[in-house]
């Protein structure tokens, strides 16, 4: 419950007071939240005017149609209010307007939609908010221009005015020759089946979806829809007002649920622009009132109850009646003209006018980014002229306007004789823009590319090397290492690849070979293990590369190209990058040329550097900047020659860019947009001899120190040895063999026979 007051004090309400009103709002929702502020600033606007008082008490109906009305009920019999504002939709707004009627209370209905009968019927009901019937033509119009045919339409169950829009838009795409295909209803509570229902529109044939939903119900959808994919390239969702006008209020992490989402809502003409103190008032009350959300800007809803609230307080003063002249009040607020902050504001049958011209918004980013405008008279339109172009602004400065802002292109040629330009504000060039294609020529090979070749040949010189060392060390005890030379050449390269997967330390013999292997098996389970990664990475990582790589391979090819507006661009491609002009065509929009791309309309897109990030930031996947940034003017602010602002307004430009604030913005604009893989130029780099210097130089090392501790004294301590063995043998042997004469000789003679005749026979010594 609010009650605002403002005049000189409340104890002189009585005698003050010019005027009494009631607001019956959604106080809990963004909607009622922004009506509120706008009210109160709208007493203070009108109080600082005519320097009269009025009283406000507002509501809460919380959305309650039977809450509502026992508001109104209270409004007029306690608070003695003499006109009502609100509520927001037209289930309220049918509850309390029995009672309004009978009391000859004028309410003014801030609902989208009213039935016409029940104007007729309740004679003190007025519509205060534009109809967005109309939307639903602008709407029909977006799917006809992209040659959609189907459409599925996802709407609130149990909103009134859903009939009528649902009735709008299928008449609507009749007329163009499509057709609404698929009708999802939601009930305003939400749905636990809601994915189920989701799952049947994506089984379909239809990719388009028009979503007409309150503001929770509608952020629901989107976090469901992401969940399971549908928000994906190839979907077209479309909101209409109902949602799209408070997805300023949205923060980051919502909005990153419904991003490409294509959004139409009531065109505001300068809201802000000529209202600077209502905006400012605004944000700093929002703000102070509601400091949980997350943006305090005004919108389309809060200028509606603001431009309402005028609307009665005009009436009011010129009736200068406090109560009991109903009617008199009613005809008054029914005669009102004048241009509020929503547009002009005159009553026809009960209504305001309904809206004709809407505004086109994509959602990207952090945030959202106007497309441009659709009107009955205009069609589709970047701006509200259709005739105008910048070239035409630049003609019109000193006549018709005072400075040009914009992405106005600084071109000498054709531009600088009617005006100066301050300096660019974005990056001068202009990017060539190609799709992607996969190197599929050299994936047979791809198992050699973990490591460079000289670190194949290092490692297989390593393998052979520690294969040698252990041959040598162990021939002498393993018989089968002493074969022919063929077969030992063999054995050394089993030996050397063997050890990279195993250690037998059972079947080497020397201390030596051990160190050496066990060395060389520490060193080869990390080169293996590093090379495994690194192929797994490359087989499973697809590498791409640009389709066309520099503007000479395009002009060989004779490949047609494309630009995005501005016939500058056409001249520079033709002129001074030598371009067919035949190969040249024009798109307007960057949906439109990506899709050329990929159906292989063009074979490349020429596009300012600004909107080129904005391109891949979008399309990081599917498309590269491929050859030089051609250099061009930029884009930068225009005023007539010798205007005294163009010097500060550079000079400023200048401060910003020397302080970095220009860069900052810009990052923070690409944030969330950044490509989160790499794609193109991602290659996973092959591995040299400098990540295994350590470790190679460490089992070489171990290698020569074991073969040289083998060879050398070892060497040396069998030499000696068999020069001792030698000389030992041969005294044993010398010796044995005098100690075996002499022995038999002793033997011999003991044992001859000895008898008479041998005796006799001996010779006499004398």
């Amino acid at each position: 419950m609010h009650a605002i007051l403002l005049g000189n004090t409340a104890a002189d309400e009585s005698s003050d007071v010019k005027g009494i009103i009631g607001a019956i709002l959604d106080s809990s929702s963004r909607i009622g939240q922004e009506q509120v502020v706008a009210m109160k600033l709208a007493l203070e606007d009108f109080y600082q005017k005519s320097n009269q008082s009025f009283a406000l008490h507002i509501r809460n109906s919380q959305g309650d149609p039977l809450l509502a009305a026992v508001s109104a009920r209270d409004l007029i019999d306690n608070q003695k209010v003499q006109a009502i504002i609100g509520p927001q939709t037209w289930e309220e707004t049918s509850s309390m307007i029995e009672v309004s009627s009978q009391r000859s209370i004028p309410l003014l209905s801030l609902a989208d939609t009213t039935p016409e009968w029940a104007m007729k019927k309740w004679h003190f009901l007025l519509q205060s908010s534009p109809s967005q019937v109309k939307q639903m033509k602008a709407i029909a119009e977006i799917v006809k221009s992209w040659k959609l045919y189907k459409v599925s339409m996802i709407y609130e169950d149990g909103d009134s005015s859903s009939a009528e829009v649902l009735s709008q838009l299928s008449v609507t795409l009749a007329e163009l020759g499509a057709e609404l295909s698929n009708v999802l209803p939601i009930p305003s509570l939400g749905s636990s089946s809601l994915s189920q229902e989701l799952e049947k529109l994506r089984e379909g044939q239809c990719r388009v979806f028009i979503v007409h939903l309150s503001f929770h119900l509608a952020l629901h959808l989107f976090e469901t829809a992401k969940r399971m994919k549908m928000m994906e390239e190839g979907n077209v969702w479309i909101t209409t007002g109902t949602f799209t006008s408070l997805v300023h209020s949205l923060n980051a992490s919502t909005i990153s649920n419904m991003q490409g989402v294509i959004g139409v809502k009531s065109y505001i003409p300068n809201l802000w622009h000529q209202n600077a103190s209502f905006y400012h008032r605004f944000r700093k009350k929002f703000s102070s009132q509601n400091f949980e959300e997350f943006n305090y800007e005004p919108g389309i809803f809060a200028a509606q109850a603001y431009d309402a609230a005028w609307t009665v307080l005009q009436a009011m003063r010129e009736t200068n009646q406090k109560d009991g002249q109903g009617q008199l009040l009613l005809d008054k607020i029914l005669l009102s003209t004048f241009t509020g902050l929503s547009g002009k504001i005159q009553f026809t049958d009960h209504k305001i006018a309904p809206a004709h011209t809407f505004q086109i918004i994509d959602v990207i980013g952090r945030s959202y980014r106007e497309l441009g405008f659709w009107s009955d008279e205009l069609g589709f339109s970047k701006t509200l002229d259709q005739n105008a172009s910048y070239s035409s602004l630049v003609k019109g400065l000193g006549k018709k306007y005072d400075a040009v802002v914009g992405d106005v292109a600084i071109v000498v040629s054709t531009r600088y004789e009617y005006a100066s330009f301050t300096q660019p504000y974005s990056d001068p060039g202009l990017a060539m823009i190609v799709p992607v294609k996969s190197k599929t020529g050299n994936r047979a090979w791809l198992f050699m590319k973990p490591f460079t070749k000289l670190m194949w040949i290092l490692t297989l010189v390593i393998i052979f090397y520690n294969g040698f060392v252990v041959w040598m060390i162990e021939r002498n005890h393993h018989p089968e290492l002493k074969d022919p030379l063929l077969q030992q050449t063999t054995t050394i390269l089993w030996l050397a690849f063997f050890s990279l997967f195993s250690l037998d330390v059972g079947r080497l013999r020397s201390n030596l070979s051990r160190v050496a292997m066990v060395v060389w098996l520490f060193v080869a389970l990390i080169i293996t293990q590093t090379y495994t990664a690194s192929l797994a990475s490359m087989l499973t990582a697809e590498e791409l590369e640009p389709t066309i790589d520099s503007i000479q391979q395009l002009k060989n090819s004779n490949a047609k190209v494309g630009y995005d507006r501005g016939s500058y661009l056409r001249r520079y491609l033709q002129d001074a990058l030598h371009i067919n002009a035949e190969n040249i065509k024009k798109f307007n929009s960057p949906q439109q040329y990506a899709d050329a791309l990929r159906n292989k309309e063009i074979a490349a897109a020429f596009l300012p550097v600004p909107e080129a990030k904005i391109f891949l930031a979008r399309h990081c996947k599917g498309f590269v900047q491929a050859g030089p940034t051609y250099k061009i003017g930029g884009y930068g602010f225009v005023f007539p020659k010798g205007s005294p602002l163009l010097h500060g307004v550079s000079q400023a430009l200048l401060n910003l860019s020397e302080s970095g604030i220009l860069r900052n913005l810009e990052n923070s604009m690409f944030a969330s947009e950044k490509c989160k893989d790499k794609g193109p130029g991602a290659e996973t780099t092959s591995l040299g001899p400098g990540s295994f210097m350590v470790l190679l130089i460490l089992t070489g090392g171990t290698s020569t120190t074991a073969l040289l501790i083998y060879m050398f004294p070892v060497n040396y301590l069998c030499l000696g040895q068999r020069r001792m063995w030698s000389l030992m043998m041969a005294a044993v042997k010398r010796w044995g063999s005098q100690k075996r004469l002499f022995s038999r000789r002793v033997h011999n003679i003991a044992e001859s026979p000895l008898n008479s005749s041998n005796i006799s026979n001996l010779p006499t010594l004398a």
